[in-house]
């Protein structure tokens, strides 16, 4: 039996859901992956800078940019675990992505992308600390 609420089957929550790359439709694994861990990457500095030990420190913008760049290769370890053990013969699916070529292509643009957010979260915030 399925519930159906006006919020699961809602056209706005749908289209929403259909939009995130990763439910996006004629996406590649790698393309997908970018999007990804450029949000990842983008998001991980702040929490770093505001709550880290070197908060008050001059150099915290540096060290946060650092912790989030090794919290994603960090994060990178992981995946690659995952896909080892999940995707290891060939895929359940028609899907390029459920195979470990295409995992291994995920990687690499999720590495790409989180450290090139980490990068570009840093500039953002160095250039409003200098602004100021």
């Amino acid at each position: 039996a399925t519930l159906s609420t006006r919020i699961s089957d809602g056209y706005f929550k749908n289209n929403w859901i259909s939009n995130l790359p990763a439910y996006r439709e004629g996406l590649n694994p790698f393309r997908r992956a970018l999007e990804i861990g450029m949000a990842h990457g983008y998001f991980l500095v702040g929490p770093f800078l505001t709550y880290g030990p070197h908060r008050n420190a001059d150099d915290a913008l540096l060290t946060a940019a650092l912790a989030a760049g090794g919290m994603i290769v960090i994060l990178t370890h992981g995946l690659a675990l995952y896909g080892r053990v999940s995707f290891p013969g060939s895929p359940k699916s028609g899907d390029v992505f459920e195979t470990g070529a295409g995992w291994n292509e995920f990687l690499a643009g999720w590495v790409v992308g989180g450290l090139g957010g980490v990068a570009f979260a840093s500039l953002i915030l160095d250039g409003i600390a200098r602004s100021i």
